[in-house]
């Protein structure tokens, strides 16, 4: 890509969650993302599902160790499907993992994550 293209991409809307998405109950928005799931044998042996938003954030922790070179595609094709099959705006967050430092947690070390 030459620079005059990542310009324009960087500038790009945000695509935003449609009215259909919006307007569902939680279970239902939850039900259509596991329904996602269940399709795909390696998204049900890998994904657990944590959280789904209105505004499109869909939070997903990992049933077992996913080593670093295989996390990024993984993600990055359960997203697109969800694109795909969904609303062009979901987007995937993995959940994020507290601290989990011994030594820190010893000495009293208190990390905040507001």
């Amino acid at each position: 890509m030459n620079s005059a293209s990542l310009r324009d991409r960087a500038l790009e809307q945000t695509p935003v969650c449609s009215s259909r998405w919006i307007g569902l109950l939680d279970d239902e928005r939850l039900d259509l993302v596991r329904s996602v799931i269940e399709q795909n044998s390696l998204y049900s042996d890998t994904i657990l599902l944590c959280d789904v938003a209105e505004n499109g954030f869909v939070t997903i922790d990992f049933k077992h160790v996913v080593v670093p070179n295989e996390r990024g595609g993984l993600l990055l094709g359960f997203e697109q499907k969800l694109k795909q099959s969904i609303d062009r705006a979901l987007t995937v967050w993995l959940k994020p993992l507290g601290d989990r430092s011994s030594l820190r947690n010893l000495r009293g070390i208190e990390v905040r994550n507001d």
